[in-house]
């Protein structure tokens, strides 16, 4: 977080792309750095990254409306999009785990959704019995009986990769989710216009049950 944040726009000025060596599949583009900013209200503060090029100069903040596309510098890329790998199953995990957790790295207070998630690898702990979501097609429920069904699962058809998985969140009221992201689709634009890199994602984020009260704060 930056010292003494003010309201509205601030850019965290520590280099995330450490990241990167604790990674085995996937690594930034040596062409280009990391930027975040964030953009903190009374209720929190939420984050976003994308990337630069490596030599430019550092983004000046001058416009201090809620609308992330009205501060983009001149340059500006989708992180994913910059991002290489060695197309291995795993190296598509690591994608969509790491952009969540860079994308909440300057989150705060009500905007903390990330940081209270469980990946689940077996039934979540919860207060009350979890009651499938109703406005949902029975196809999507979990036999919340059937212990293999935790597992996240990898599907790769040529460069399209489909990555699902569960998690759980207690904020407000315990939720089962399945989370499905699918990479390399050929017509995904990201978010800047441009025609998505390997490892960008559009992902779908289902509630498929409920448990009882959550936290909150």
């Amino acid at each position: 977080m930056a010292k003494n944040p003010q309201m509205g726009w601030n850019r965290f000025e520590e280099d995330l792309s450490e990241v990167f060596s604790v990674t085995t599949g996937i690594t930034l583009n040596a062409e280009y750095r990391i930027e975040t900013y964030f953009y903190k209200t009374k209720m929190g503060s939420r984050t976003y990254v994308f990337g630069m090029p490596r030599h430019s100069g550092v983004p000046i903040l001058e416009d201090n409306t809620s609308s992330f596309q009205s501060i983009l510098p001149e340059g500006a890329v989708d992180l994913m999009s910059v991002i290489e790998g060695d197309l291995s199953p795993w190296s598509y995990v690591e994608a969509a785990i790491l952009y969540r957790e860079l994308s909440n790295t300057c989150n705060g207070w009500h905007n903390i959704i990330w940081g209270v998630e469980e990946i689940l690898e077996q039934a979540p702990d919860t207060e009350s019995a979890l009651k499938p979501n109703e406005e949902l097609e029975p196809s999507d429920w979990l036999d919340l009986n059937r212990a293999n069904d935790w597992r996240a699962i990898i599907q790769m058809n040529g460069m399209e990769v489909s990555f699902q998985f569960y998690t759980f969140n207690g904020f407000y009221q315990e939720t089962l989710f399945k989370n499905v992201d699918t990479f390399g689709k050929p017509n995904n634009i990201d978010l800047f216009g441009s025609r998505a890199g390997n490892y960008s994602f559009e992902s779908e984020r289902l509630p498929i049950a409920f448990g009882g009260n959550g936290t909150c704060w």
